[in-house]
């Protein structure tokens, strides 16, 4: 679930400050991911901060090179 509200700015983590502007950036984010190839692996992982998905593209058996977004940004980025 996203952090959608005020009182999240107040925790000094991510949040939308509406449902609109969450909205908004799901519609950018799977429009965007469609420009990427078909994740073969998708991991959601809980930390103290909140959820962090992970996605795993192809199926190489060596181990895998790991892409971070910038601050502020997420996996559509890169497509």
């Amino acid at each position: 679930m996203p952090n959608i509200g005020e009182e999240f700015g107040k925790q000094r983590i991510g949040f939308f400050r509406s449902k609109q502007a969450y909205d908004a950036f799901r519609h950018a984010y799977d429009d965007a991911m469609t420009g990427l190839p078909q994740p073969t692996e998708t991991l959601d992982v809980e930390t103290s901060f909140g959820t962090v998905r992970a996605y795993r593209f192809g199926t190489d058996p060596r181990t895998p090179l790991v892409v971070r977004p910038g601050k502020t940004s997420s996996t559509p980025m890169w497509e």
